[in-house]
């Protein structure tokens, strides 16, 4: 018997349209269960499937910075974690870093709302120090780098949770043997090429002098400039100042003190006629760090520098780096 088809204008047998059908059927079935199957395959390989804007490199990093949930609470110590790098692309770009196959977000579901999709985590020194375990949800992958990151001494942000031990793989601080250094004072050469700080620093030896220094240092007379805008000193800084100031009376100079917090004001109140002061007048400036530890050396010291004074820094810090 055979069945006529107007439509396609081919005729068919009963029997080959069945088998037809149960073929069909067959793939059909095949088809499903293969679609149920991958997904469950490819999740228990570790293979997460991401969607990436079409104009992303296949191999783009995703750098996520960790919030603390309770972020508004402090704010104002987060504020300038949060806005010094722009989400994106852009900081690399603009940085003209050699890599740019990187992405910053802010954004714990950036990626299919799953935060170890994140190539590397980065954590924030202001935020891990109220941490509390409750406060943290996170699915850690194994291939995902934790990054502690800090701008602080550790005596002035100490971190003492034993949940953080061996907790991250990388550090980014100003200390020079981080494993991203991040120092506040970049030196560059004549070629305005970065050279340092570094550990094992090469100076230049023979330097071009400028004329400008030996003129400016003609017409100072005061010996010691102090510029104070903190009015809670540590204690090893009123005792050093006191003692230096001892010091300098057996040669009949003086250690002053202006600023907020010291004994001369700032004319019109503004921190900028300080530093015209000290460029005009004095030879040294006293400069108090937050901290005394190794290599926290801040951009102050740069500061005194250019103010042509010869700074007088207290603390730890190697300066041949």
């Amino acid at each position: 018997m055979y069945t006529y088809y107007i439509k396609d204008m081919i005729f068919v047998s009963g029997s080959k349209a069945n088998l037809i059908k149960l073929c069909l059927l067959i793939l059909l079935l095949l088809f499903s269960l293969m679609m149920i199957i991958v997904p469950f395959i490819i999740k228990e390989r570790g293979l997460q499937l991401r969607q990436r804007h079409v104009r992303f490199a296949p191999d783009m990093k995703y750098i996520l910075f960790w919030n603390h949930p309770k972020v508004k609470k402090f704010k104002s110590f987060h504020v300038k974690a949060v806005n010094e790098f722009e989400s994106g692309q852009s900081t690399f770009i603009k940085q003209k870093c050699p890599y740019i196959n990187c992405f910053i977000s802010y954004n714990e579901s950036l990626l299919n709302g799953d935060q170890s999709n994140f190539d590397a985590v980065v954590f924030d020194v202001h935020d891990i120090s109220k941490f509390r375990i409750n406060d943290f949800n996170f699915t850690r992958s194994p291939y995902q780098k934790f990054v502690f990151r800090s701008h602080d001494a550790a005596d002035n942000q100490p971190i003492c949770n034993p949940v953080f031990d061996n907790f991250f793989d990388w550090t980014w601080t100003y200390k020079l043997n981080s494993d991203v250094p991040h120092p506040f004072i970049n030196i560059y050469n004549a070629k305005e090429k970065l050279v340092g700080p570094k550990v094992n620093m090469t100076w230049v030896k023979k330097m071009n002098h400028s004329v400008v220094p030996k003129n400016k240092f003609k017409h100072k007379d005061r010996a010691v400039i102090c510029i104070i805008n903190k009015c809670r000193l540590k204690h090893k800084y009123q005792d050093f100042i006191h003692e230096l100031g001892q010091e300098l009376k057996a040669y009949n100079y003086t250690i002053d003190t202006y600023g907020t917090c010291g004994k001369n004001k700032c004319p019109s109140g503004k921190l900028s006629e300080c530093y015209k002061i000290a460029e005009r007048d004095y030879y040294f400036q006293l400069v108090l760090e937050e901290s005394t530890v190794e290599d926290y050396v801040t951009e102050t010291v740069a500061k005194a520098l250019s103010l042509y004074t010869v700074p007088i820094v207290l603390g730890e810090a190697n300066f041949r780096r």
